[in-house]
């Protein structure tokens, strides 16, 4: 009898064997038939990714988000979905760049000012008469120097910078006398943005700065805290600081860019094909909409005209321009120094 349940035992063992084998082989065939169904489930997995920025629709930078949005959603064929948030939706640009650190916003297109008080490096750009003309601006800003300054921003900040749209050439605006010299601008209390540099340059030609966020300026200019202001003409229009101000003065005194921009982190989790595209089509939008921000600030100054503003062009920028230079001497330090200055000048 032991030796006839001996031989039971080993035949069921081997009858289980040859079942969990059965099993087994039954398991890997449902899996490997499943496998392509799971990666097309991965490639059809939907990013969606949030663009936000103050400007109002008519400004170059708010048509070149939704530009971005229409190319992106058709180049992916739907595998990305961009929300964009124009206006200050969904803050202040401080709050935007705080919130793209953060990632709980993926993208912004953020004034280089604000961002420069985050990482002084980008200050740079705030510079008195740093630039000649836009074109000169873009050849530097598409550069090597430009990827110097967004590689140090990158590692400060973990935000990466796609490219620079045009915020334009900032001219002066008050309630009190037309800005011809330097010294137009004694005593006038002039809003500005809370970036260092940018303050300084408003203290080095006369007026005193007061520092105040883009969404208070027309109640602040209304209400007397600031005399006047300076911004492109599309933001002077755009905000109908028209009936707060008299006189727009065509100093030029700074070239501003908003930089198209995006988490990292964000970033890096996208697919590679994804990661190509965001940056070719960020920096083709920019190119299109540099070009009609050109086209639109002539155009934004016969409006200011239109609403009662009156216009004048100093006859003389030498002034300002030697008196801005005390910008340079006290910021290089922090921006990367008198040889980088030196070499954005001197670009051709």
């Amino acid at each position: 009898m032991p030796k006839q349940e001996g031989s039971r035992r080993k035949a069921l063992e081997m009858a289980l064997q040859g079942s969990m084998r059965c099993v087994v082989v039954a398991v890997f065939s449902v899996l490997l038939c499943l496998l392509p169904w799971s990666s097309a489930i991965s490639a059809e997995k939907t990013f969606v990714i949030k663009v936000a920025h103050v400007h109002v629709p008519e400004h170059p930078t708010a048509i070149g988000c939704l530009q971005f949005k229409k190319l992106i959603e058709e180049r992916t064929k739907g595998r990305v979905k961009i929300e964009v948030y124009p206006g200050s939706q969904l803050g202040s640009e401080r709050e935007l760049f705080e919130a793209a650190m953060m990632g709980t916003v993926e993208m912004g297109a953020i004034s280089s000012s604000v961002i420069a008080s985050f990482t002084r490096e980008s200050g740079i750009w705030d510079l008195p008469f740093l630039f000649r003309d836009s074109g000169h601006a873009y050849r530097v800003m598409d550069g090597p120097i430009a990827e110097k300054v967004n590689g140090i921003a990158l590692n400060k900040t973990g935000v990466r910078f796609i490219g620079y749209f045009e915020n334009g050439w900032r001219h002066m605006t008050n309630k009190v006398r037309p800005i011809n010299k330097p010294e137009d601008l004694n005593g006038l209390k002039i809003r500005s943005m809370t970036a260092p540099v940018i303050m300084e340059a408003i203290r080095s030609l006369g007026a005193n700065p007061v520092p105040i966020a883009w969404g208070e300026v027309y109640l602040a200019l209304q209400q007397g805290v600031a005399d006047g202001q300076e911004n492109p003409h599309v933001n002077t229009y755009g905000a109908k600081l028209y009936e707060v101000q008299k006189y727009v003065s065509l100093t030029g005194h700074v070239y501003t860019a908003h930089v198209l921009c995006i988490n990292d982190k964000f970033y890096q989790s996208l697919p590679d094909d994804i990661q190509k595209l965001i940056v070719t089509t960020g920096k083709e939008v920019i190119d299109q909409a540099r070009k009609e921000s050109q086209a639109l600030d002539s155009d934004f100054l016969k409006k200011l005209v239109e609403k009662g503003m009156i216009v004048n062009t100093p006859p003389d920028l030498a002034p300002f321009r030697a008196k801005g230079k005390v910008v340079y001497e006290k910021f290089a330090p922090q921006v990367g120094g008198m040889s980088l200055i030196n070499e954005i000048i001197n670009t051709k």
